[in-house]
């Protein structure tokens, strides 16, 4: 079950999202899974987008371009057995870098952070396809 929840710290609106018992905080543009920071060096991260079954989708911003970007981080274990399960994130990672078409979001890198596989596309501001 996916709920999400308004915080508020030091006056302060904190973005935070649980999933299956995890919880996906934004804190100062950093993302916290379960009070454990996830360090993107190149990313601010601005808001938590939507959550799935393997992965969150994060709306971040490339400290350098500025450019804005959606970042998937896949869940570092599987929901089933709660083993690491990069291998299966490398998979779908390197079909989603192959797709060319105007009609999907454009592949721009890849990493692995903390054991958490993520991938940074570009943003496509609008409705979701789960709310569609």
């Amino acid at each position: 079950m996916i709920e999400w929840i308004a915080l508020s710290k030091y006056g302060k609106k904190i973005n935070s999202k649980n999933v299956r018992g995890i919880i996906f905080e934004i804190k100062d543009n950093c993302l916290y899974i379960d009070n454990t920071i996830i360090p993107f060096n190149t990313y601010d991260i601005l808001e938590i987008i939507d959550a799935g079954a393997n992965a969150i989708i994060l709306k971040g911003k490339e400290k350098i371009s500025n450019r804005i970007c959606a970042i998937k981080v896949w869940f570092s274990k599987d929901k089933r057995t709660g083993e690491l399960n990069i291998e299966k994130h490398k998979k779908e990672i390197e079909k989603i870098a192959n797709f060319d078409s105007n009609l999907i979001v454009k592949y721009y890198s890849t990493d692995i952070i903390s054991n958490h596989a993520y991938c940074s596309m570009e943003y496509v501001n609008g409705q979701t396809l789960k709310s569609y």
